[in-house]
This record gives C-alpha cells, structure tokens and sequence, in this order.
C-alpha cells in the first residue's frame, strides 16, 4: 500500500518561546537551525583499497532571528547581560511552528542552552516606511525535535 501525501507546513505560523521571557510574538524570521556531524576518515592497517567514514564531532550552527523593534527591551537586555558579564546567561528556547488555527503545535525545535552571540540593530533610513529590523543571534549547545 502506498504511503498517503501529506501536505507540508507552511513556514510563517511560528512562535518563539525563550525561558525566563516566555512567547515573545515580534519576531519576523528564523534562520539557520542546523546540525552537522562531521565525518572522519579512517584507514585501517592492512587495508589500502579502502577508507572507512566515521561520525565525529556535531555542530550547531547560530540561529538568526528578525523582529520588528517595538519598546519591548526584554531581548536587548538579555544581550546586553552577556555584555555585561563574564558569565552568559543561558536559556532554553524553543522555535515553535504552530497549526493554522494557531492554537496547537505542528512541531517544535528546541535549543538548550542559548544565548545570544550577536546583535544587529535597525537599518534607519528617512526615505522608506519600511519596518525597523532588528537581528539577533543565539548560540547553543544542543537541539531537539519535538
């Protein structure tokens, strides 16, 4: 029997849940949630013909994110306590991509152990009406797929 076709998520229905600060609902864009495992080769004596491929270190990239600024300073002071301290302060955060009735989840990607690494402020410009857009990006140590 073949296996049915499932329609795929739409990717604009998203939240963005952070420890500490809750959902936080202003933010445009997610991008960059990525793994990678490295590969490492691996002869082994006697055996010239061939080369074995073992898994190796994992790699997260940072996730960026985009969000329209507004008077909330709730992100900014979380990076700027990193600024601040010797110690960042690290949370979980979860990227959320809800149903279309909004009120339940497709799925979640959870990042433990986040922080951010990187802070970019609003291109200003008196010739457009356009949006002021905000980037920031979270460094972490783990994700899960729930």
């Amino acid at each position: 029997m073949a296996a049915s076709w499932k329609e795929p998520f739409k990717g604009y229905n998203w939240k963005l849940d952070i420890d500490g600060l809750g959902i936080v609902a202003h933010f445009i864009e997610c991008d960059g949630i990525e793994v990678e495992i490295t590969k490492v080769n691996y002869r082994e004596g006697g055996d010239d013909a061939n080369v074995h491929r073992l898994p190796g270190l994992i790699n997260y990239s940072d996730v960026t994110f985009r969000y329209g600024l507004t008077d909330d300073n709730s992100v900014w002071e979380w990076f700027h306590d990193s600024l601040d301290s010797s110690v960042v302060n690290r949370r979980e955060v979860s990227v959320i991509l809800m149903k279309p009735d909004q009120q339940s989840e497709h799925l979640r990607w959870n990042l433990f152990d986040a922080w951010p690494s990187y802070w970019k402020t609003a291109r200003l410009n008196a010739q457009t009406s356009e949006l002021a857009i905000e980037s920031m990006s979270l460094t972490f140590e783990r994700l899960e797929r729930a």
